[in-house]
C-alpha cells in the first residue's frame, strides 16, 4: 500500500499528494515500520526516493 502511495503522490498530475502523504506517514506509524529495517527503507528508495525517505524521517521524528 505504501508503494502505491508513493507512486500516486509522485504524480504531477495528482491533486491529492498530501493526502497520499499523510496516508504514508499514518501507515507508517499504524504499523511501527521503521527506516531502520534495509527492506523497508529500500522499498521507500525504490518507490520514492531519497526525498521520500527523507520526508518520512522528518515526519515520524516531528511526531506528525
Amino acid at each position: 500500500m505504501i508503494a502505491l502511495k508513493l507512486h500516486a503522490a509522485s504524480q504531477r498530475a495528482r491533486n491529492e499528494a498530501e493526502k497520499d502523504w499523510a496516508d504514508i506517514i499514518a501507515l507508517c506509524k499504524a504499523h511501527k515500520l521503521s527506516l531502520d529495517d534495509a527492506d523497508f527503507r529500500a522499498m521507500i528508495q525504490r518507490h520514492g526516493g531519497t526525498k521520500a525517505i527523507q520526508r518520512i524521517e522528518d515526519s515520524i521524528a516531528d511526531g506528525n
